[in-house]
């Protein structure tokens, strides 16, 4: 199979769930699948929004995700909505290298509080745009 460089890479994210930390920060994790035909390196990846935020993770030295395999990403996510609160536009945003190019993969998200104020986190699209494209 050949890879369509115009497309990008072929990843799938599934969200595992979340747990307490403390007041407002919440575990959340993030099953990562590389869907692809070829290797795939992360670099980054971050939660961005104001209301559903994790600082940006480096993966430096991780071993490439080959065609199928996985990895759970772990995030210490700020989220402080009361239960019944919907956040649209939420991401998780994965920085990786793919097919001897630098990729950004947009995760658009869902987030729901739940009856104790845990984020539901329910995946929308996934997208992914080549880093310095600008067309």
């Amino acid at each position: 199979m050949t890879p369509d460089s115009d497309v990008g890479p072929k990843i799938s994210v599934l969200p595992l769930g979340a747990g307490t930390l403390r007041d407002s920060l919440w575990r959340i994790e993030l099953r990562v699948t590389n869907d692809d035909a070829l290797p795939i390196t992360l670099l980054t990846a971050w939660l961005p929004h104001a209301r559903f935020r994790a600082d940006e993770q480096w993966f430096d030295g991780m071993a490439p995700l080959n065609p199928g395999e996985r990895v759970t990403l772990s995030f210490d996510a700020e989220f402080d909505e009361p239960p019944g609160t919907d956040v649209q536009n939420g991401f998780v945003i994965i920085r990786v290298e793919w097919n001897d190019g630098v990729w950004r993969v947009l995760t658009r998200m869902a987030v729901a509080s739940g009856a104790i104020g845990e984020p539901t986190v329910r995946v929308e699209t996934v997208s992914a745009h080549r880093v310095g494209f600008s067309g």
